[in-house]
């Protein structure tokens, strides 16, 4: 009978993560000991009763909700620049195949499931051109 290792692999890397982040935290609290100065580098356990302070307070949720309001308003209008760059230019004769889709293809396939309509290879492309210094061809 053959045993999957699927699971084996998945656990092995969540141990891994488990034991880098402990490897990390321990990192952080060996230099706090050593430097001795809380307001320049405070200890993991003093963030964490902070952050667990803050996060009772309605200023500090009033503050994210800001924040990731001004990261989606910024996300949508790179979204609605590259889209109007791109607009007038299918580019797609411009590139082979092979570099439309090189690293620009996560965001193309994103944005075409993410219901604006875009098409994906379009949008890579455009991407492409834009990260390659040739977005004097839009």
């Amino acid at each position: 009978m053959k045993h999957s290792t699927t699971n084996a692999k998945k656990d092995n890397s969540i141990s891994t993560l488990c034991i880098a982040a402990a490897a990390w935290l321990m990192l952080w609290q060996l230099c706090c000991v050593r430097i001795n100065k809380p307001l320049l580098l405070p200890s993991p356990m003093q963030v964490l009763k902070t952050l667990l302070t803050l996060t009772q307070t309605g200023l500090f949720w009033t503050t994210v909700a800001a924040s990731l309001g001004k990261i989606l308003l910024a996300f949508g209008l790179a979204v609605l620049l590259g889209c109007l760059c791109c607009s007038g230019n299918p580019c797609r004769a411009q590139f082979p195949a092979s570099t439309n889709q090189h690293h620009s293809s996560y965001a193309g396939g994103f944005l075409h499931h993410s219901g604006l309509g875009l098409d994906p290879i379009h949008v890579a492309t455009c991407i492409h051109q834009l990260s390659h210094g040739s977005a004097h061809d839009l």
